[in-house]
């Protein structure tokens, strides 16, 4: 099965989330009205996205979302818990997005998420820190950002629950609009491909390896 996430966000940040050409799943665009989801902490500000003459492909008028620090974030209900969307990856899904960023800025070794499934501050259960399925984030590095990914994989067998993340050896910049993507098939090995502003960029898994679960 595949999915779709869009978002599109600015840190500043704009995005998307797809797979195989699938209808996206979730898409963020910060000229819609009504936004999917819902604002939790600070309400964030819609700011200029990117533009022609340099972006031709964007209107003249496109516009992104602008989130500072951990102060504010929208929050999707997948469709167990209400929602309209199931947003919840297991073996065989492809997970896949897009983006546009662009940082305001990020020290060395900060993390920065641009978007996760669980842990959410408020989700009104006790669900615990290591509530994550899954989540695309970046790391400062002092000229920008490593892209990266982060799951949980269940064991059927031992039922042992373990972390995978993956960073990218290329840096998003720190200045300018930038295009991020990555796909990633859930429960089969070598499948994960990232891309920044077009071009592959190889990565390494510095916690939990690549993996079949």
């Amino acid at each position: 099965m595949s999915k779709k996430l869009h978002l599109l966000l600015p840190l500043v940040f704009a995005a998307a989330v797809f797979s195989n050409g699938a209808e996206p799943a979730l898409q963020w665009s910060f000229e819609d009205n009504p936004l999917l989801g819902a604002w939790e902490g600070k309400t964030g500000k819609a700011e200029s996205g990117p533009r022609p003459p340099r972006y031709p492909e964007f209107k003249q008028a496109n516009q992104a979302g602008a989130f500072t620090g951990h102060e504010g974030w929208i929050v999707v209900k997948d469709h167990e818990r209400g929602g309209t969307t199931n947003i919840r990856f297991g073996p065989g899904d492809i997970f896949a997005f897009e983006a546009w960023v662009k940082f305001r800025s990020i020290a060395k070794g900060n993390i920065a998420y641009l978007f996760g499934k669980g842990r959410s501050p408020k989700h009104g259960e006790k669900l615990g820190e290591n509530n994550q399925n899954y989540s695309i984030r970046f790391k400062g590095t002092g000229q920008g950002g490593k892209l990266g990914f982060l799951f949980t994989s269940h064991d059927p067998d031992t039922d042992k629950i373990e972390w995978h993340r993956w960073w990218s050896k290329a840096v998003v910049p720190a200045s300018g609009w930038h295009h991020v993507a990555l796909q990633y098939t859930f429960g089969e090995t070598r499948s994960l491909r990232a891309y920044i502003d077009g071009r592959p960029a190889p990565g390494v898994w510095d916690l939990g390896g690549d993996t079949d679960l």
